[in-house]
């Protein structure tokens, strides 16, 4: 297995330049490491869509922040959630809330 450190600094793929992320994913660590490996049919395609997919997880992040939306979601907790804006989630469903503010 090939240490971290030895790792290339551009995607794999010949046709792609993209560098590897300086903070490497888990998912980007385990599809290099089976793309060496060659455990699996793990291509240089899978190692490049993961590196791309990791270039824009910051840029996300801040749109996410910006626009208030969740960063981390309990699952656990989703029924609570769903239970304490039921009203809510009823009236979009109903078409409620649709309709009270076009008759405004």
């Amino acid at each position: 297995m090939i240490p971290e450190s030895d790792w290339p600094s551009t995607c794999p793929d010949e046709f792609c330049g993209d560098l590897f992320p300086s903070s490497l994913s888990k998912r980007l660590v385990a599809a290099y490491r089976a793309y060496c490996s060659q455990q699996m049919a793990i291509t240089t395609l899978s190692v490049c869509l993961q590196i791309r997919t990791d270039q824009k997880l910051p840029d996300l992040h801040q749109v996410a922040l910006k626009n208030k939306w969740p960063i981390d979601i309990d699952f656990d907790d989703v029924v609570n959630h769903i239970a304490n804006h039921l009203d809510e989630f009823s009236g979009l469903f109903t078409n409620e809330i649709v309709i009270s503010v076009s008759a405004t």
